[in-house]
């Protein structure tokens, strides 16, 4: 079996090195694809259009909705009056992501180490909706 193995390795060895062709495509594209990868592609998804449902409407809320807009990866382009907007707003695909902090969540922080905000995601792009969460 091993002498099988060695006779085909030799044979791609001899095959290649009489090919320039083959030669060039074994060395060129690794290096290609690894500056490609490496700084023309990016994965990111910059810019998630983001809904903001602030029920709480204090500073602390505030801020924590201006923290996320700040990263370039959010971008709110649409503020909520009432929970009612939500499914609308999403369905119509105004936004990918709605941010609800409901009332209350300046008083939770204050008091407690934890504070609930809800994130309702648009899930017909699931890439998109598994980066937005993380």
């Amino acid at each position: 079996m091993i002498d099988r193995i060695w006779a085909l390795i030799r044979k791609e060895v001899l095959h290649i090195r009489r090919d320039g062709r083959s030669l060039l495509i074994v060395f060129l594209m690794p290096l290609l694809m690894i500056l490609l990868y490496g700084y023309a592609i990016s994965f990111d998804i910059k810019e998630i259009r983001l809904g903001l449902f602030d029920a709480d409407r204090t500073p602390a809320s505030r801020a924590l909705s201006e923290s996320l807009t700040s990263s370039n990866y959010f971008k709110v382009v649409r503020t909520m009056d009432d929970r009612e907007e939500i499914d609308p707003a999403l369905m119509q695909r105004d936004v990918a992501a709605v941010l609800v902090i409901p009332t209350g969540f300046s008083r939770d922080i204050t008091t407690s180490i934890f504070a609930d905000v809800q994130l309702v995601v648009d899930g017909s792009n699931a890439n998109q909706a598994l980066i937005t969460c993380n």
